[in-house]
């Protein structure tokens, strides 16, 4: 993907908070990617944010997405909460 605003939250997020370089781990996806079957099991909208949890949960939308890592690397700083 060339720009998405909604990855683009979570990549910023990623960005600023301490030590989640390390923690969590981002894939760049092409236009054909989201279109495929295993990207489809990730989020069915074919569309990017899409996050798989460490219990094998798939979430998609950027909002929700952050609320699970702020409250999960809540420890961690700065705070967006």
């Amino acid at each position: 993907m060339v720009h998405s605003n909604n990855a683009a939250r979570i990549r910023l997020w990623r960005n600023l908070k301490e030590g989640m370089q390390d923690e969590i781990d981002v894939k760049m996806v092409t236009y054909p990617d989201l279109k495929s079957p295993e990207f489809a099991a990730v989020n069915p909208l074919k569309k990017v944010p899409g996050f798989i949890r460490t219990d094998g949960v798939t979430v998609f939308e950027s909002a929700v997405i952050l609320n699970y890592l702020e409250d999960k690397h809540s420890c961690a700083m700065p705070s967006f909460k």
